[in-house]
C-alpha cells in the first residue's frame, strides 16, 4: 500500500536526532512498512506536566491505515522500550492509536485512497 505511518511525539524534553533515526527504523518494523514510508515528528522541549508533574513524560501518537488493535499492546511496549532509553518513563506516557481512512490523508496532490488505486 502507500500508506504513511506516522510516529508523532511531543515531550517535555530534549530529544536527540539519533531517537528520531531509531524511531523512524522501529515504526518502520512494527507497521511491516518500507522507512521510506514512514513521518517521524517530535516536539521537544515542550511544556507538558503528566500527573502534575515536571518530570519527563511524553504524548504519542502512532498512526497507520490498516493498523490492528491486536497489535496495540506489542507497539505499546516497543515504544515504552524506545522511550524508556531516552529517560522517560512508560507509565509517564499515553500513546494515541490511530487507523485512519486512506480517504483521510492527502499526499502527492490526491488523498492515499486514490494514490492506492494506481
Amino acid at each position: 500500500g502507500r500508506s504513511m505511518p506516522v510516529f508523532y511525539m511531543r515531550t517535555n524534553i530534549s530529544i536527540p536526532n539519533s531517537f528520531i533515526e531509531k524511531a523512524s527504523k522501529e515504526a518502520a518494523k512494527l507497521t511491516n512498512k518500507d522507512e521510506s514510508r514512514i513521518l517521524v515528528t517530535v516536539d521537544d522541549n515542550c511544556k507538558m506536566t503528566f500527573g502534575g508533574s515536571y518530570d519527563p513524560a511524553a504524548l504519542i501518537s502512532f498512526r497507520s491505515i490498516g493498523l490492528k488493535i491486536e497489535d496495540h499492546p506489542a507497539i505499546s511496549k516497543a515504544i515504552g522500550t524506545l522511550i524508556s532509553e531516552i529517560g522517560i518513563n512508560p507509565d509517564r506516557c499515553y500513546i494515541d492509536f490511530v487507523n485512519p481512512l486512506p480517504t483521510h490523508i492527502g499526499k502527492s496532490y490526491t488523498t492515499v485512497d486514490e494514490l492506492m488505486k494506481q
